[in-house]
């Protein structure tokens, strides 16, 4: 992937569920207000604000037009997006896809299933060809290291992947921790996003702990690129940069035996 240059401002939340009384938002606006005093305070300058796939794109676009103005006293920017089912893509006419922003042309895709399908890498790589751009989001939720290969087959082939923010702290699900690691240590990461829905308990903002977490373990470079870089890069349109490989002694040592 090419390395021209994004204006880089601040954190960027690629994947905020903020609007409210939408699909499995926040349920009022105090909520949705909660969650972007939180964003800014952790650093965060622009957020695109989903819900889940339907046919309700004005009522998204009608809460986040309400929550716009604190947004701008907090010097947030806020845009209105979809999080899409892979699902949705079979029956979607590409003109209905709504963005990450304005000048981009990246959706977020949930598989929402153990598996992928046996038939994804075709229908994403034809999109790719359609000058669409996917971020799979939080696969470290979805799958096992047996998912390990396709998933680099993806990120080779220009497809990005997104883990939450969530899913870096010691009070996630042993799995998807260990997982989420197991991602960033194979340098598949290229953006984490809060996936945030309430302003507390388990899907609340924690974009700050997160980053903490990932300049600690694997240094400020690579937090600066996952949080900062590569959303800025997606958000006008150019192609997140790959992450160097952190592997771990057991397979420093096999890569000494097998010379691979």
């Amino acid at each position: 992937m090419n390395r021209e240059d994004a204006p880089t401002t601040g954190m960027i939340d690629l994947h905020c569920h903020l609007p409210f009384g939408v699909s499995d938002g926040p349920e009022c606006v105090d909520d949705s207000r909660r969650m972007l005093k939180c964003a800014a305070e952790s650093g965060v300058t622009h957020m695109t604000a989903v819900a889940h796939y339907g046919h309700y794109f004005p009522e998204v676009c009608r809460a986040v037009e309400e929550l716009r103005a604190d947004a701008e006293k907090l010097g947030v920017t806020l845009h209105p997006a979809f999080e899409y089912d892979y699902l949705h893509l079979e029956s979607m006419n590409l003109e209905e896809l709504r963005f990450i922003g304005p000048k981009s042309r990246y959706i977020l895709l949930d598989f929402n299933r153990e598996r992928i399908p046996y038939a994804a890498p075709m229908r994403l790589f034809e999109l790719a060809e359609q000058d669409v751009g996917i971020i799979i989001v939080h696969p470290e939720k979805l799958f096992g290291r047996s998912a390990l290969p396709l998933l680099k087959q993806f990120a080779e082939g220009s497809i990005a992947l997104q883990i939450n923010a969530m899913s870096l702290l010691p009070e996630s699900p042993s799995h998807v921790r260990k997982m989420a690691r197991t991602l960033l240590d194979k340098g598949l990461v290229h953006a984490v996003a809060s996936d945030a829905h309430r302003p507390a308990g388990h899907r609340r903002y924690v974009m700050r702990e997160a980053r903490e977490i990932v300049s600690a373990a694997y240094g400020d470079a690579l937090a600066a690129q996952l949080f900062e870089v590569n959303p800025a890069r997606m958000l006008e349109n150019l192609p997140p940069l790959d992450a160097p490989e952190f592997p771990n002694w057991l397979e420093r040592l096999r890569r000494r035996w097998t010379g691979r």
